[in-house]
Protein backbone atom coordinates (compact mmCIF):
# COMPACT_ATOMS: atom_id res chain seq x y z
CA UNK A 1 0.00 0.00 0.00
CA UNK A 2 0.90 3.51 0.02
CA UNK A 3 2.67 4.93 2.45
CA UNK A 4 5.06 2.13 2.42
CA UNK A 5 6.09 2.73 -1.19
CA UNK A 6 7.54 6.54 -0.29
CA UNK A 7 10.72 6.44 1.07
CA UNK A 8 11.61 8.90 3.98
CA UNK A 9 15.03 9.81 5.41
CA UNK A 10 15.17 13.59 4.75
CA UNK A 11 16.39 13.63 1.40
CA UNK A 12 15.35 17.13 -0.67
CA UNK A 13 13.78 14.27 -3.55
CA UNK A 14 11.90 12.64 -1.61
CA UNK A 15 8.61 13.92 -1.18
CA UNK A 16 8.92 14.88 -5.38
CA UNK A 17 9.81 10.99 -5.79
CA UNK A 18 6.56 10.37 -3.79
CA UNK A 19 4.69 12.21 -6.00
CA UNK A 20 6.24 11.42 -9.00
CA UNK A 21 4.72 7.58 -8.02
CA UNK A 22 1.49 8.89 -7.21
CA UNK A 23 1.62 9.99 -10.59
CA UNK A 24 1.95 6.62 -12.03
CA UNK A 25 -0.91 5.60 -10.08
CA UNK A 26 0.15 3.65 -7.14
CA UNK A 27 2.79 0.73 -8.00
CA UNK A 28 2.71 -2.17 -5.82
CA UNK A 29 3.74 -2.36 -2.77
CA UNK A 30 7.29 -2.54 -1.86
CA UNK A 31 7.47 -2.20 1.70
CA UNK A 32 5.82 -3.59 5.07
CA UNK A 33 7.44 -7.49 5.42
CA UNK A 34 6.85 -10.03 7.81
CA UNK A 35 10.71 -10.87 9.18
CA UNK A 36 11.80 -14.45 7.13
CA UNK A 37 8.37 -15.90 7.16
CA UNK A 38 8.19 -16.12 3.35
CA UNK A 39 10.75 -16.85 0.68
CA UNK A 40 9.55 -13.56 -1.02
CA UNK A 41 10.79 -11.55 2.47
CA UNK A 42 13.70 -14.08 2.26
CA UNK A 43 14.57 -12.34 -1.69
CA UNK A 44 14.34 -8.99 -0.45
CA UNK A 45 10.36 -8.53 -1.41
CA UNK A 46 7.55 -7.60 0.71
CA UNK A 47 4.68 -10.36 0.29
CA UNK A 48 1.82 -9.53 -1.26
CA UNK A 49 -1.50 -9.94 0.47
CA UNK A 50 -5.09 -10.17 -1.76
CA UNK A 51 -6.39 -6.75 0.12
CA UNK A 52 -3.08 -5.24 -1.52
CA UNK A 53 -3.89 -6.86 -4.86
CA UNK A 54 -7.48 -5.83 -4.79
CA UNK A 55 -6.00 -2.07 -4.33
CA UNK A 56 -4.25 -2.52 -7.54
CA UNK A 57 -6.79 -3.78 -9.33
CA UNK A 58 -9.26 -1.01 -8.05
CA UNK A 59 -7.37 1.83 -8.94
CA UNK A 60 -6.64 0.41 -12.16
CA UNK A 61 -9.85 -0.01 -12.67
CA UNK A 62 -10.22 3.86 -11.75
CA UNK A 63 -7.04 6.23 -12.24
CA UNK A 64 -8.56 9.59 -10.88
CA UNK A 65 -8.18 11.10 -8.02
CA UNK A 66 -11.29 10.19 -6.30
CA UNK A 67 -11.00 6.57 -7.88
CA UNK A 68 -7.55 6.62 -5.63
CA UNK A 69 -9.38 7.60 -2.66
CA UNK A 70 -12.09 5.48 -2.81
CA UNK A 71 -9.93 2.18 -3.67
CA UNK A 72 -7.91 3.32 -0.31
CA UNK A 73 -11.24 3.57 1.68
CA UNK A 74 -12.03 -0.10 0.08
CA UNK A 75 -8.47 -1.29 1.55
CA UNK A 76 -8.70 0.46 4.89
CA UNK A 77 -12.17 -1.43 5.63
CA UNK A 78 -10.67 -4.59 4.14
CA UNK A 79 -7.76 -4.74 6.74
CA UNK A 80 -10.06 -3.80 9.39
CA UNK A 81 -11.83 -6.76 9.36
CA UNK A 82 -8.57 -8.77 8.91
CA UNK A 83 -7.35 -6.73 11.99
CA UNK A 84 -10.65 -8.22 13.78
CA UNK A 85 -10.47 -11.72 12.19
CA UNK A 86 -6.87 -11.90 13.75
CA UNK A 87 -7.35 -10.31 17.09
CA UNK A 88 -10.44 -12.57 17.91
CA UNK A 89 -8.30 -15.83 16.24
CA UNK A 90 -5.09 -14.71 18.46
CA UNK A 91 -7.64 -14.41 21.42
CA UNK A 92 -9.12 -17.87 21.05
CA UNK A 93 -5.91 -19.40 21.77
CA UNK A 94 -4.55 -17.71 24.74
CA UNK A 95 -4.76 -18.59 28.57
CA UNK A 96 -6.43 -15.89 31.00
CA UNK A 97 -3.21 -13.60 31.38
CA UNK A 98 -2.41 -13.84 27.65
CA UNK A 99 -5.95 -12.45 26.76
CA UNK A 100 -5.80 -9.88 29.59
CA UNK A 101 -2.53 -8.72 27.84
CA UNK A 102 -3.97 -8.89 24.34
CA UNK A 103 -7.03 -7.33 25.04
CA UNK A 104 -5.25 -3.96 26.85
CA UNK A 105 -2.91 -3.95 23.71
CA UNK A 106 -5.65 -3.76 21.68
CA UNK A 107 -7.41 -1.41 23.63
CA UNK A 108 -3.95 0.78 23.34
CA UNK A 109 -3.76 0.81 19.71
CA UNK A 110 -7.58 1.39 18.77
CA UNK A 111 -7.00 4.57 20.96
CA UNK A 112 -3.40 5.70 19.55
CA UNK A 113 -5.01 4.97 15.76
CA UNK A 114 -7.90 7.24 16.71
CA UNK A 115 -5.46 10.01 17.75
CA UNK A 116 -3.12 9.46 14.93
CA UNK A 117 -5.92 9.83 12.36
CA UNK A 118 -6.71 13.63 14.20
CA UNK A 119 -3.20 14.13 13.69
CA UNK A 120 -3.14 12.70 9.82
CA UNK A 121 -5.96 14.92 8.86
CA UNK A 122 -4.28 18.15 10.36
CA UNK A 123 -1.00 16.92 8.91
CA UNK A 124 -2.24 16.50 5.43
CA UNK A 125 -4.31 19.72 5.72
CA UNK A 126 -1.27 22.25 5.57
CA UNK A 127 -0.10 21.68 2.35
CA UNK A 128 -2.15 22.42 -0.92
CA UNK A 129 -2.48 19.59 -3.99
CA UNK A 130 -4.62 17.44 -4.83
CA UNK A 131 -2.06 14.36 -4.01
CA UNK A 132 -2.17 15.17 -0.20
CA UNK A 133 -5.66 13.36 0.41
CA UNK A 134 -4.25 10.28 -1.42
CA UNK A 135 -1.14 10.16 0.83
CA UNK A 136 -2.87 10.86 3.96
CA UNK A 137 -4.86 7.63 2.69
CA UNK A 138 -2.01 5.54 2.18
CA UNK A 139 -1.08 6.47 6.18
CA UNK A 140 -4.30 5.23 7.28
CA UNK A 141 -3.96 2.35 5.40
CA UNK A 142 -0.91 1.75 6.74
CA UNK A 143 -1.97 1.81 10.73
CA UNK A 144 -4.50 -0.46 10.53
CA UNK A 145 -2.19 -2.92 8.06
CA UNK A 146 0.57 -3.09 10.11
CA UNK A 147 -1.76 -3.98 13.06
CA UNK A 148 -3.17 -6.52 11.54
CA UNK A 149 0.47 -8.52 9.86
CA UNK A 150 1.55 -7.91 13.98
CA UNK A 151 -1.19 -9.55 15.30
CA UNK A 152 -0.71 -12.57 12.38
CA UNK A 153 3.17 -12.41 13.27
CA UNK A 154 1.97 -13.12 17.12
CA UNK A 155 -0.68 -16.61 16.19
CA UNK A 156 2.52 -17.72 14.39
CA UNK A 157 4.93 -16.93 17.60
CA UNK A 158 2.69 -18.40 19.98
CA UNK A 159 1.99 -22.08 17.81
CA UNK A 160 6.19 -21.74 17.48
CA UNK A 161 6.09 -21.56 21.29
CA UNK A 162 7.57 -18.50 21.92
CA UNK A 163 10.12 -19.31 18.95
CA UNK A 164 11.48 -16.55 16.20
CA UNK A 165 8.02 -15.19 14.90
CA UNK A 166 7.77 -13.45 11.01
CA UNK A 167 8.08 -9.58 12.38
CA UNK A 168 6.91 -6.78 11.04
CA UNK A 169 9.27 -3.99 10.00
CA UNK A 170 9.00 -1.61 7.20
CA UNK A 171 11.13 -1.79 4.13
CA UNK A 172 14.20 -0.33 4.40
CA UNK A 173 15.58 1.35 0.72
CA UNK A 174 18.50 0.06 -0.72
CA UNK A 175 21.55 2.05 0.91
CA UNK A 176 19.82 3.66 3.62
CA UNK A 177 21.24 1.78 6.75
CA UNK A 178 21.34 4.04 9.72
CA UNK A 179 24.30 4.83 12.05
CA UNK A 180 22.86 2.90 14.51
CA UNK A 181 22.04 -0.50 12.08
CA UNK A 182 26.01 -0.04 11.23
CA UNK A 183 26.92 0.08 14.48
CA UNK A 184 24.74 -2.69 15.81
CA UNK A 185 25.81 -5.15 12.43
CA UNK A 186 29.58 -4.39 13.87
CA UNK A 187 28.63 -5.29 17.25
CA UNK A 188 27.14 -8.23 16.38
CA UNK A 189 29.90 -9.65 14.27
CA UNK A 190 32.50 -8.83 16.66
CA UNK A 191 30.73 -11.90 18.69
CA UNK A 192 27.82 -13.64 16.80
CA UNK A 193 26.52 -15.57 20.22
CA UNK A 194 23.18 -15.18 20.88
CA UNK A 195 23.64 -13.91 24.37
CA UNK A 196 25.88 -11.03 22.49
CA UNK A 197 23.29 -10.64 19.60
CA UNK A 198 20.96 -9.68 22.31
CA UNK A 199 23.00 -7.25 24.34
CA UNK A 200 23.79 -5.45 20.99
CA UNK A 201 20.16 -5.28 19.72
CA UNK A 202 19.14 -4.04 23.40
CA UNK A 203 21.83 -0.95 22.83
CA UNK A 204 20.14 -0.32 19.57
CA UNK A 205 16.68 0.23 21.02
CA UNK A 206 18.49 2.60 23.19
CA UNK A 207 19.55 4.58 20.71
CA UNK A 208 16.38 4.62 18.49
CA UNK A 209 14.41 5.58 21.31
CA UNK A 210 17.09 8.60 21.44
CA UNK A 211 16.37 9.09 17.90
CA UNK A 212 12.99 8.86 18.38
CA UNK A 213 12.97 11.82 20.71
CA UNK A 214 14.83 13.50 18.86
CA UNK A 215 12.91 13.03 15.24
CA UNK A 216 9.51 13.82 17.62
CA UNK A 217 11.00 17.55 18.68
CA UNK A 218 12.30 18.28 15.23
CA UNK A 219 9.11 17.60 14.39
CA UNK A 220 7.47 19.91 17.10
CA UNK A 221 9.77 22.58 15.57
CA UNK A 222 8.79 22.57 12.01
CA UNK A 223 5.16 23.05 13.63
CA UNK A 224 5.92 26.85 13.51
CA UNK A 225 3.63 29.43 12.43
CA UNK A 226 6.18 32.01 10.64
CA UNK A 227 7.81 28.80 9.15
CA UNK A 228 4.72 27.57 7.50
CA UNK A 229 3.34 30.74 6.83
CA UNK A 230 6.33 31.40 4.34
CA UNK A 231 6.63 27.61 2.83
CA UNK A 232 2.76 27.31 1.90
CA UNK A 233 1.58 31.07 1.99
CA UNK A 234 4.21 32.89 -0.24
CA UNK A 235 3.57 36.70 -0.62
CA UNK A 236 -0.08 35.93 1.28
CA UNK A 237 2.04 34.89 4.43
CA UNK A 238 -0.61 35.84 7.45
CA UNK A 239 -3.81 35.51 5.10
CA UNK A 240 -3.91 31.88 4.63
CA UNK A 241 -5.64 29.72 6.90
CA UNK A 242 -3.38 26.69 7.36
CA UNK A 243 -0.53 29.08 8.71
CA UNK A 244 -2.77 30.86 10.92
CA UNK A 245 -1.13 30.67 14.93
CA UNK A 246 -4.09 29.18 16.42
CA UNK A 247 -4.70 26.67 13.54
CA UNK A 248 -0.25 25.61 13.97
CA UNK A 249 -0.70 25.30 18.10
CA UNK A 250 -4.14 22.62 17.34
CA UNK A 251 -1.47 20.77 14.85
CA UNK A 252 1.15 20.54 17.73
CA UNK A 253 -1.90 19.50 20.05
CA UNK A 254 -2.50 17.11 17.64
CA UNK A 255 0.56 16.06 17.37
CA UNK A 256 1.53 15.40 20.93
CA UNK A 257 -1.65 13.83 22.02
CA UNK A 258 -0.86 11.19 18.72
CA UNK A 259 2.71 10.71 20.23
CA UNK A 260 1.22 10.02 23.97
CA UNK A 261 -1.03 7.66 22.40
CA UNK A 262 1.59 5.61 20.72
CA UNK A 263 3.44 5.67 23.83
CA UNK A 264 0.77 4.05 25.62
CA UNK A 265 -0.19 1.58 23.35
CA UNK A 266 3.83 0.78 23.03
CA UNK A 267 4.44 0.19 26.95
CA UNK A 268 0.82 -2.16 26.62
CA UNK A 269 2.63 -4.07 23.37
CA UNK A 270 5.61 -4.34 24.97
CA UNK A 271 3.88 -6.05 28.37
CA UNK A 272 2.47 -8.42 26.05
CA UNK A 273 5.26 -9.26 24.26
CA UNK A 274 7.58 -9.99 27.28
CA UNK A 275 4.48 -12.54 28.44
CA UNK A 276 4.45 -13.73 24.63
CA UNK A 277 8.17 -14.87 24.87
CA UNK A 278 8.62 -14.75 28.70
CA UNK A 279 6.85 -18.68 28.80
CA UNK A 280 10.00 -20.39 27.65
CA UNK A 281 13.93 -20.84 29.02
CA UNK A 282 15.15 -20.52 25.76
CA UNK A 283 17.49 -18.10 24.53
CA UNK A 284 15.89 -17.51 21.24
CA UNK A 285 13.22 -16.30 22.56
CA UNK A 286 14.87 -13.44 24.66
CA UNK A 287 16.30 -12.46 20.75
CA UNK A 288 12.76 -12.62 19.30
CA UNK A 289 11.38 -10.04 22.07
CA UNK A 290 14.33 -7.84 21.50
CA UNK A 291 13.81 -7.94 17.95
CA UNK A 292 9.99 -7.25 18.21
CA UNK A 293 10.56 -4.18 20.55
CA UNK A 294 13.34 -2.62 18.13
CA UNK A 295 11.16 -3.32 15.24
CA UNK A 296 8.19 -1.43 16.84
CA UNK A 297 10.31 1.43 17.94
CA UNK A 298 11.95 1.79 15.00
CA UNK A 299 8.72 1.73 12.67
CA UNK A 300 7.73 5.04 14.67
CA UNK A 301 10.83 6.57 14.10
CA UNK A 302 10.69 6.36 10.20
CA UNK A 303 6.66 7.04 10.25
CA UNK A 304 7.42 10.45 12.50
CA UNK A 305 10.61 10.88 9.89
CA UNK A 306 8.30 10.62 7.15
CA UNK A 307 5.82 13.41 8.61
CA UNK A 308 8.96 15.75 9.07
CA UNK A 309 9.72 15.22 5.23
CA UNK A 310 6.23 16.00 4.33
CA UNK A 311 6.42 19.73 6.43
CA UNK A 312 9.87 20.34 5.09
CA UNK A 313 9.12 19.59 1.61
CA UNK A 314 6.27 21.78 1.12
Amino acid sequence: MLWWCFPRGGTPAGLAWAFWAVSLLWPLPVGLGLGDRTPAVQEGRAPESSIDRQLQECVDRDRTTAGMLRCSIEAEQAWEREVQRAYEALLQELDEPGRRGLQEAQQAWVAFRGAEVVWLSRLFNIPVGSMYPVLKAGDRIGLVEERALRLQSYQVSLRLGGGPPGRVQPREEEGSESPIDRRLRACIERDPTTANIVRCKEEALRAWDRELNRVYRALMRELDARKLGKRVCGEEEGYCWQARPEVVALARQELRSAQWAWLTYRDAEFAWISWLYGRREDPRSALAEVEERLSFVKARVQKLKWYLEILREI
